[in-house]
C-alpha cells in the first residue's frame, strides 16, 4: 500500500461497485469510504479531505463531470488526485485535458486498483519542476489535443472551454504559459488579451497564439490577411508568442523552441 495515499473515496451510483471497490481496497489496509453520487462525496469531503478519489462519470444528482469541476474549482481539494473508473474508456480524452491523473474501466480487479494508485505516485514530481498552462480555444478537440500533449511532456495542465472559464482559470492560477486560438468567436483574442493583461498577477505569463486554419486551394487572401490582422492585433495587446497553425506532431518541438529562446 502506498504510505501517501491511505484513505480512499470511491463514488458510484451502483452500490455493488462501490461495496466491490471498498472490499477489494481494504484488504490491502486502505481506508475507504464511498459515495453514490458526485453531491455525497462533496459532503464526505467536507469532512474529511480524502488522498485519492476514484469516481464514476455517469451518476444522478451530481455526474462525474461536475463532480471534478466543482472539486477542482476549491483551494482545499484541487490538489487531490482523481482516478476516473468507466465503462466508457472514448471519454478518457475529454477527462486527461482536464487534468485526471487515471483511469480504471469496469469491469476492475483489486489488483488494478492498487496498480492504478500506485502509479500515482511514480507521475509525481516536485512542484518546482513542472510549470502551469493554460490551454484555451474555439475547438473543444484542439484544446484536449494540446492539453494532452502538454500532460505528457509532465507540465501541469488546465483546459478552458470558452473565454469565460479561460478568465477564470487565468486569474485563479496565474499560469506560466497561456495558449490562446488567434481567432476567438464570441469575444476576439485581443480583447481577452487586453483584459488578462489588466490583471499584475499575470504580467509573468506568456500568452503563446495559435490558429487552426488550413490554407487550401479554395482559401482567398481576405481569410489569410484576417488571420495576419489579428495575429498583429494580439501581438499589440499583449501576446507573447505565435507559432502559426497547431500541429501535434510539431507542438511539442515548437514550445521547447519557445522556452529555449528565453
Amino acid at each position: 500500500m502506498s504510505d501517501k495515499y491511505k484513505n480512499i473515496l470511491v463514488i458510484d451510483d451502483e452500490e455493488e461497485i462501490v461495496n466491490a471497490a471498498k472490499r477489494m481496497l481494504e484488504r490491502s489496509g486502505f481506508s475507504v469510504f464511498t459515495a453514490l453520487n458526485g453531491k455525497q462525496g462533496m459532503e464526505l469531503i467536507s469532512r474529511s479531505i480524502p488522498d485519492v478519489i476514484i469516481t464514476d462519470i455517469i451518476m444522478p444528482v451530481m455526474d462525474g463531470y461536475e463532480f471534478y469541476k466543482t472539486l477542482k474549482n476549491e483551494n482545499q481539494t484541487a490538489s487531490i488526485p482523481v482516478i476516473i473508473l468507466t465503462a466508457r474508456p472514448n471519454m478518457e480524452d475529454s477527462f486527461k485535458a482536464l487534468g485526471v491523473q487515471g483511469f480504471i474501466t469496469k469491469p476492475f480487479t483489486g489488483e488494478s486498483l492498487i496498480s492504478k494508485i500506485s502509479q500515482l505516485s511514480e507521475k509525481e514530481a516536485p512542484p518546482g519542476d513542472r510549470e502551469s498552462i493554460l490551454a484555451s480555444g474555439n475547438d473543444e478537440y484542439t484544446t484536449n489535443h494540446m492539453a494532452i500533449l502538454l500532460k505528457d511532456e509532465g507540465y501541469h495542465v488546465q483546459a478552458a472551454e470558452n473565454w469565460r472559464e479561460l478568465m477564470v482559470n487565468a486569474i485563479d492560477k496565474a499560469p506560466d504559459y497561456i495558449f490562446l486560438d488567434v481567432n476567438m468567436t464570441d469575444v476576439p483574442s485581443r480583447e481577452i488579451i487586453k483584459a488578462l493583461r489588466s490583471f499584475h498577477k499575470l504580467d509573468n505569463t506568456r500568452i503563446i497564439l495559435y490558429t487552426k486554419f488550413i490554407p487550401d486551394e479554395k482559401s482567398t487572401f481576405s481569410h489569410v490577411d484576417f488571420i495576419q490582422e489579428a495575429k498583429e492585433a494580439c501581438m499589440r495587446a499583449g501576446a507573447n508568442y505565435y507559432i502559426g497553425r497547431f500541429s501535434s506532431v510539431n507542438f511539442i518541438d515548437q514550445f521547447n523552441n519557445i522556452k529555449n529562446a528565453n
